[in-house]
């Protein structure tokens, strides 16, 4: 995927945004692993606003809720590429051994798992090695952007 920038200020763009990266992961499922974004920003940027449109477009029924304090939600997934979503936090963790601690590399292991991991570059050199689509959101007054490595 190219670097490109998209306005996500209103729930609606938000929503359109999620469904687009949906869209565009569901043609490029790996085989071998679990898709992986990571989504980076600011607090209030709108990081686990874009998990909860994204869960809504992959069928989930659950309320989808910022996993801070408990590191890492499961939610079934009713879609045809993907059965869970996996939505991660790694504000909270110190080390990149503690993505190991959590079973984040058995996670990333399997290809019906999609992973959406906010704050990443608190374990990036454990993710060095995986593919991802790199998700940056940034807040200005009132607009929102997200930027897509």
């Amino acid at each position: 995927m190219n670097t490109k920038r998209e306005d996500v200020t209103t729930l609606k763009q938000m929503d359109d945004f999620s469904k687009s990266i949906l869209d565009q992961l569901s043609t490029n499922v790996s085989p071998v692993d679990a898709t992986i974004i990571t989504l980076s920003g600011d607090l209030g940027a709108g990081k686990t606003t874009f998990t909860q449109f994204l869960g809504k477009h992959l069928g989930v029924t659950e309320n989808i809720n910022s996993p801070t304090y408990v590191i890492e939600q499961r939610y079934p997934a009713l879609h045809h590429h993907f059965a869970e979503l996996v939505h991660i936090d790694a504000y909270r963790l110190e080390q990149q051994d503690d993505a190991i601690k959590i079973g984040l590399d058995k996670t990333l292991d399997d290809p019906t798992n999609i992973v959406v991991i906010e704050w990443p570059e608190k374990i990036a050199d454990f993710l060095e090695n995986y593919k991802k689509i790199e998700i940056f959101l940034s807040s200005e007054d009132e607009n929102r952007t997200a930027e897509i490595r």
